[in-house]
């Protein structure tokens, strides 16, 4: 949980955000500019299952992050844009203030689920009562955050800059969802 939550809690408090995992990303973004010279402003983030948990959430948590669009493909579980539901697996008392969200939805999320990851007794899936509220399934789970996002920016009358979409007949196979995320992250419009 270490790594898919990003460091930014030790089981009693919050972690300075300067100690979160995510921030690793942005320094390394910084160092690969310095050491190659490049000047490009942004970067692109690709996760699958436990780095798709790890790219929704820093997209959540880091909403001034610099990157240009970033891909959450079949998550096994999600911090869900809610602040009814507390923090894992919400954002009541997480370190994300309300008024922050509207910056969260803004900036673009493509979450990517495999059309056939729908086995409910895949072992790597997580099972617990929180997850299970999500859904029985990794496929469920994608659908349900990315109406959840749809309603929460409806309610605050904002627009949601993410997109779903399903890979037909694509499992929990990273490499099967490599081609599409990578097509997803790499489309100009």
């Amino acid at each position: 949980m270490w790594y898919s939550l990003g460091n930014t809690y030790d089981d009693k408090n919050w972690v300075p955000k300067a100690n979160w995992s995510f921030m690793a990303v942005e320094h390394l973004f910084d160092y690969v500019r310095e050491k190659s010279g490049a000047t490009q402003p942004t970067y692109f983030l690709d996760g699958h299952s436990a780095g798709a948990q790890f790219v929704h959430r820093m997209v959540t948590f880091l909403p001034d992050a610099r990157y240009n669009r970033a891909v959450a493909a079949n998550a096994g579980v999600y911090v869900m844009p809610d602040y009814s539901v507390p923090y894992p697996l919400g954002l009541k008392d997480s370190p994300l203030p309300k008024n922050r969200l509207p910056d969260v939805f803004a900036r673009k999320l493509i979450i990517m689920s495999g059309g056939s990851d729908t086995n409910p007794n895949d072992t790597s899936l997580a099972n617990f009562p929180g997850a299970e509220a999500q859904g029985s399934t990794r496929f469920e789970r994608a659908k349900t955050y990315f109406a959840t996002a749809q309603a929460e920016a409806a309610g605050l009358g904002v627009p949601l800059d993410w997109e779903y979409y399903v890979v037909p007949w694509i499992g929990h196979d990273e490499a099967g969802m490599a081609g599409p995320s990578a097509a997803m992250l790499f489309n100009s419009s």
